[in-house]
């Protein structure tokens, strides 16, 4: 396929690198943590001595999981939260 960033005998393996970096990159900024953390091990075992890209794969992971486990804390919340039915920002006293 030409003008592809695959790693065959006739593209440069900077250049794969490059690609590889620039998508990491865009996902981190576009929030989406966990695609990141695969481009970044890609690029980890593209080149096995580059500390920096398993160092950022444990930060995109770090923050998919911390994303994660809010949008898990919020759901719960919202689950056990009492709805407020008045419409002033109060809830009703409950007569028993």
């Amino acid at each position: 396929m030409a003008g592809s960033l695959s790693h065959d005998r006739t593209t440069p393996v900077s250049v794969v690198a490059e690609g590889i970096f620039s998508r990491a990159q865009r996902f981190a900024r576009e929030g989406r943590h966990l695609a990141a953390a695969l481009e970044y091990q890609a690029l980890a075992d593209l080149h096995r001595n580059d500390v920096n890209a398993a160092l950022r794969c444990y930060d995109a992971l770090t923050e998919a999981e911390i994303r994660i486990a809010g949008e898990v804390v919020a759901e719960s919340v919202l689950q056990t939260t009492p709805v407020n039915r008045s419409g002033n920002g109060r809830e009703r006293p409950t007569s028993a």
